[in-house]
This record gives structure tokens, sequence and C-alpha cells, in this order.
């Protein structure tokens, strides 16, 4: 009796384990087929929301050959393409003589801006004679493509001064920029790249630089004394000492003359120290692309001390102030 009675509970136990096992692969297996399915819809809706783009149907009847009612196609969705044509608008770049264009990939179309400034006012009044040099000093770099002011630039035959002190953001930032680089054109194109920092600090020194974690946020800042750097807690990440150069030594280095066309600062903390530093240099950039973010000096006293140097105020794109001199 209790024999039986022992192997009843063996039985049931092997059973009840049996049944746990086979219940798990099948809850599985149900998990993965909910998930599978789930993709496959997400997909599907997905297709169906290009689908129903009318700038997808569009191309599509371009692309085919079948160009019947796209007039009345456009007039139907005419909302859309106004919209369509407007955000594009603001982001191509055309060249002067017409040939190309270039795609503005500044964080708020800062680079078409600039060009479109320049295309008014590059020759004195005779309308031949330039009034500066068309190169742009980008400091903070970072890897001159994403969100930069210089990129588009370069493109469309400026000369640049990259100023950047990761090493690894400079790599990127030649590989970015030097394919565009013609050193055959009337006007030679040429490119500086300086592994550095600035800091307005008018003399050579070294500084640790730490290192944002995300190259995204390009938020990599010096670390120095407080009057001179503003080191934002972008939390944990390496640190590398750095080079930071007065502004003397990088435009000796680069061949700079006094009058260019772009200066373009974000310098983390330290970039009413470096526009200072530019500016009661001599140099006059004929426009300036001036980041605020994290600078001790309060905007509005920035902006008298440009006014009194013959500066105009124009707009503020995303996180950048633009000036240009009116001298």
């Amino acid at each position: 009796m209790t024999k039986n009675m022992s192997e009843g509970k063996l039985h049931g136990s092997r059973a009840g384990g049996g049944c746990t096992v086979r219940t798990c692969c099948t809850a599985c297996l149900v998990f993965v087929c909910v998930v599978g399915v789930w993709a496959v819809m997400s997909a599907i809706e997905r297709v169906k929301s290009v689908a129903k783009d009318p700038t997808f149907h569009f191309l599509q009847r371009l692309g085919s050959g079948n160009r019947e009612g796209l007039e009345k196609f456009l007039v139907n969705h005419r909302g859309h393409f106004i919209d369509l044509v407007g955000s594009l608008q603001s982001r191509v770049i055309f060249q002067p003589d017409g040939v190309g264009f270039v795609i503005d990939l500044s964080r708020d179309g800062e680079g078409a801006y600039l060009y479109r400034r320049h295309l008014q006012r590059r020759f004195k009044e005779d309308g031949k004679t330039p009034r500066y040099t068309p190169t742009i000093v980008d400091i903070g770099a970072n890897d001159g493509f994403l969100s930069s002011n210089s990129y588009p630039l370069v493109q469309l035959g400026w000369s640049t001064v990259l100023v950047e002190p990761n090493p690894d953001m400079m790599k990127l930032a030649k590989q970015s920029q030097s394919p565009f680089i013609n050193p055959y054109l009337d006007r030679p194109q040429t490119a500086c790249y300086v592994l550095a920092g600035m800091s307005g600090n008018g003399k050579k020194s070294k500084m640790p630089l730490m290192l944002s974690k995300d190259s995204v946020t390009m938020e990599s800042s010096l670390r120095g004394d407080a009057s001179h750097a503003h080191f934002m807690n972008s939390g944990k990440g390496s640190e590398i000492m750095v080079d930071v150069l007065p502004v003397d030594d990088v435009a000796q280095r680069c061949k700079l003359p006094k009058r260019f066309g772009v200066l373009s600062i974000d310098a983390e903390g330290v970039g009413d120290k470096v526009l200072h530093a530019w500016i009661d240099g001599g140099y006059r950039p004929e426009m300036i692309v001036y980041e605020k973010m994290h600078n001790v000096e309060r905007f509005d006293v920035t902006k008298a001390y440009l006014e009194g140097y013959g500066y105009k105020y124009l707009i503020k794109l995303g996180f950048n102030h633009i000036f240009e001199y009116k001298k």
C-alpha cells in the first residue's frame, strides 16, 4: 500500500514536471508568435503610412512615366507640397552658376543663411572687389559634419580653419571635409586643421579636456581656471590633456587675414572669452555665429560689445546668434 502510494506520488511529480515544461515551451512559442505578428503588423503599418504619403505617389508616377493627372494631383495636395518645398528651400543652397546645389546640414539652417548673406554682401560698391576672404573659422568644429556650420560652406568653395581639441573628432572632420578642398579654383581653396582648444587666454598652454560620452551633444569641454573655462558635468567620461592656443597662433598657422568671412564659435562655456580675443586682436569677420550657452557673460553685454565694434545683430537660429559687420 505504501509502495503504491509512493509510486503514485513519484509518477505525479514526473507528470507535473512534464506539464510545467510543456507549458513553458507553449508560452514561449506563443510569445514568439505574438512578437512576430506585431513586427509584421508594424512593418505593414509603416508601408501603409508611406503609401499614403502624397510625395511617394508623386515620385512613383514620375518614375514610372505615368504622368497623367500629375498637375491635378499636385493641386489636390497643394498644402502638403507647399510645406515640403518650404522646408527643403530653407536647406538647399544653389551654386552661384546655377549648375549644382548643396544640402545644408547645419543644426538650424545657419549654413544656408550665412551663404545667402554672403551672396548679397561679398563685393564692395564697385561690384567687383571682394569685401573679405571667403573663409570660415570654426571654433569647436567637432566632426565637421553633424550640425556643422562649416560643412555646407566648404562644399561651396570656401576655405576653412577648423579648431577642435578632440583628436577623434578632428580625424572625422578631416574625413568629412578634405574631399571638397579644390586647390585649382581661381581663388585657391585651402583647409587648415588645428588640433587644439581655445579659451580666450593670450598665452599658449595645456588644459584637461573632458570628453563627452555622447558625440551628438557635442559638449566636450576644457577644464581649467574658473575664469577661463566652464566645466559641464556631462557624466563620467575620459579626460585628456590638450594644447590651448591664443588667437594669433591660430591665425599665423593658418595664414588668416584680419578680414575673413565667418567666425563660428561653439566653445562650451568660454565662447564669450574666445569671441573677445578675436575682436580685441583686430580680426573682423564679416559674420559671427555665436553660441551663448554656458558662457559667463550675459548676452546683452556681448551684444553691446559687438555693436561697439560696428556689428549689427541679425537673427537667432536655434542656439546661435548671428551678427554682421557693417563698417
